[in-house]
């Protein structure tokens, strides 16, 4: 039986892909856009969907998407029209993006955010 003593928040720290280090890139990422993320306005993207979670942040012309995925299997799910997705992916727990012509190949749990036009 594994113990506090071998699973615990100090045996992650600096440990790459631990949940700790995810936990804490994303409180740098919340601290380094505060304003998007802290003050911006909340708009759901699709409210329909039972698998994804997504919604955008805007704060002074600038607009994150952050998408989750809440399965344990792959999801396939259509960018809404008008969300481009840019390069510049802000995080993702896959270290990246599976996007062709606005589909987004969702592996599972898979959750990201990035900057969109």
């Amino acid at each position: 039986m594994t113990s506090y003593k071998e699973i615990n928040a100090e045996s992650q720290v600096g440990v790459k892909e631990s949940v700790f280090e995810y936990w804490a890139s994303i409180l740098r990422l919340r601290k380094a856009y505060r304003d998007i993320f802290i003050y911006g306005d909340f708009d759901l993207v699709d409210d329909k969907n039972e698998d994804v979670l997504a919604y955008i942040r805007t704060y002074e012309g600038q607009k994150v998407v952050v998408v989750t995925n809440f399965r344990k299997t792959a999801v396939s799910w259509l960018l809404p029209k008008g969300i481009v997705l840019r390069d510049d992916v802000l995080i993702s727990n896959y270290g990246g993006i599976k996007e062709s012509d606005g589909k987004l190949s969702l592996r599972p749990f898979e959750a990201f955010a990035c900057f969109v036009e």
